[in-house]
């Protein structure tokens, strides 16, 4: 090739290729032996600010103080030491305020003996990528920010959460939410397990309300019971929400749970002292309307036991009559609190006592054949006030015989048990389920919705505690082998003091 046809070709190559140098999309630099800025394309006056003639010639450190300042120098010094650094992610401000992000490549000039005469720089704009990346940090900062709120509020509160995929299998609980529902925390739950922890009488409504929730898009705000494995109960609240994607499909069902189980012991207990409270304003304006006619009563039967034509059959009925209605007497005058027991407790026959209280009942029993048996120790006595263990008798007597139907059995004994006085209540009825053996002695509470008030055996209780003695129950609802016992321990050998027992 002639070598001016040569010069030629060589012109229009380097015309071409300062051509792509000037306007490349990034910034590229060249600076010689002693760090003088050689090159300097176009992009690279947008992103410093300044221009070409300002820089060529010039020492980088002098155009730029403050590379040295932020330690960038020792880019220059490693490309002439033949290496090639690479910088991500560097911020830079222009004279004009101007803030941006670039990645910037270095590598070694060399001429045709191999010999480094310079180095050259590419500086490329990485706003958006490091947007992206600043977006992402701070996203994972929000989260773990949220994550330890949220821990911390689960550490110092009794308050639970879930995340559960859908479909709903195995399911994602904090160690709290497993507490909800007795599990220990290393607990692996599926939603199997969840309905099964959750009472049998709350499992229905439960499971329409999460299907409600996910296929209906429903609030989710409900409220059951968990039972442990020895039957202990918390009443738990459960509040959450189903996630879709961006289609509308259900991905997700979060929320969070919150025991609730001393709130509700504690209206409960407010109910009660209310209803507590009633009926003792009741009982007084009854007791006082009652007082009346009682000692009419009694004053008749005071006639008749004197009238001379009267057998000696029923002057035996009407002091027991006359008994009785003393008994309830001494009631009315508790009640409106203008009583309190004039003789000292007194030392009793209790197999005479019970045997008292059985004849009232034993008519009933014919009628409704129930078979009532006794097994007495005539010789068990103890320091009672005979009026009030005869109320409590009565009242066992009475549900023994609501229990049974016609066929059954009842059995009440007498005897002594380790410096004990025991009288025992056993019926075959229908007995008594496990839930309800847990309330019996609280007030108000009656499976007998028709008849019954739900306080005999709150008040046979605080008799027999007075009495510094003891009631307890036992039942079984087996269709082999059913019934109830109740019994009563009272001390044999006590003098009672009498503000105890009035």
């Amino acid at each position: 090739m002639p070598e001016s046809s040569l010069s030629v070709r060589t012109a229009v190559v380097t015309q071409f290729l300062g051509a792509c140098i000037e306007e490349a999309p990034e910034g590229i630099l060249a600076f010689d032996h002693d760090c003088r800025y050689v090159l300097w394309n176009r992009r690279m006056e947008q992103i410093s600010g300044k221009r070409r003639e300002d820089v060529l010639g010039r020492v980088a450190f002098e155009v730029f103080p403050f590379l040295k300042e932020i330690g960038e120098d020792i880019f220059f010094k490693d490309v002439l030491r033949g290496e090639s650094p690479e910088a991500r992610g560097r911020e830079y401000r222009d004279p004009h305020g101007n803030s941006g992000f670039y990645d910037a490549s270095f590598r070694p000039i060399r001429d045709q003996e191999g010999s480094i005469i310079g180095g050259m720089a590419h500086i490329r704009d990485c706003a958006d990528r490091m947007r992206d990346i600043t977006a992402e940090k701070r996203a994972r900062q929000d989260a773990q920010k949220a994550e330890e709120r949220l821990k911390l509020i689960a550490s110092t509160t009794d308050v639970g959460t879930w995340y559960c995929d859908l479909p709903l299998d195995v399911l994602e609980w904090s160690a709290k939410t497993k507490e909800h529902f007795w599990l220990p925390a290393d607990a692996v739950v599926t939603i199997d397990r969840f309905y099964e922890r959750i009472h049998p009488e709350d499992r229905a409504h439960t499971r329409q309300a999460v299907e409600r929730a996910i296929t209906m898009r429903a609030p989710y705000d409900i409220d059951y019971r968990t039972v442990s494995d020895d039957g202990q109960i918390k009443w738990i609240r459960a509040i959450g929400n189903t996630f879709c994607d961006a289609q509308g499909k259900p991905i997700r069902f979060d929320g969070v749970t919150v025991d609730q189980t001393d709130r509700r012991n504690a209206e409960e207990a407010l109910r009660r002292s209310e209803r507590l409270a009633t009926a003792g304003r009741l009982a007084a304006t009854v007791a006082h309307e009652v007082n009346n006619p009682l000692e009419a009563v009694t004053n008749l039967i005071y006639l008749c036991q004197h009238d001379p034509n009267a057998t000696d059959s029923i002057r035996s009925h009407l002091k027991l009559a006359d008994e009785e209605l003393r008994r309830v007497a001494h009631i009315v005058r508790q009640t409106l609190g203008f009583y309190r027991e004039t003789s000292a407790p007194q030392r009793a026959n209790l197999a005479e006592l019970v045997s008292g209280v059985i004849s009232l009942y034993q008519k009933r029993y014919v009628q409704k054949r129930v078979a009532l048996h006794t097994e007495f120790d005539q010789s068990v006595e103890a320091v009672i006030v005979p009026g009030a263990i005869r109320q409590v008798m009565a009242n066992l007597l009475s549900n023994a015989l609501d229990a049974c139907n016609a066929g059954d059995e009842v059995t009440v004994r007498v005897c002594a048990r380790d410096q004990e006085a025991v009288m025992e209540v056993a019926d075959s009825g229908h007995g008594i389920s496990e839930a309800n053996r847990a309330k019996l002695f609280e007030a108000f509470f009656t499976t007998k919705t028709d008849i019954g008030t739900g306080l005999g055996l709150w008040v046979s209780r605080g008799i027999i505690e007075k009495h510094q003695g003891r009631i307890s129950v036992k039942s079984s609802t087996d269709p082999r082998h059913h019934g109830t016992v109740f019994t009563l321990h009272l001390p044999m050998q006590q003098q009672l003091m009498l503000e105890k027992l009035a």
